[in-house]
């Protein structure tokens, strides 16, 4: 479960932006800040993957 949190917080954080930049384009900042905190977050969960195969 600890190597899968990061992969499911950065899937809702990607949904949560997408969704601000679709439906409150006045929050649109808020939104590219939180698509880059998913990606931030999927890079951390890639990393934690190959540092098992390991």
């Amino acid at each position: 479960m600890k190597l899968f949190f990061p992969l499911i917080l950065s899937t809702l954080t990607a949904l949560a932006g997408i969704i601000i930049k679709i439906d409150y384009r006045e929050y649109s900042a808020i939104g590219n800040i939180l698509l880059i905190l998913s990606t931030i977050c999927f890079y951390y969960f890639v990393y934690l993957l190959v540092k098992k195969i390991k």
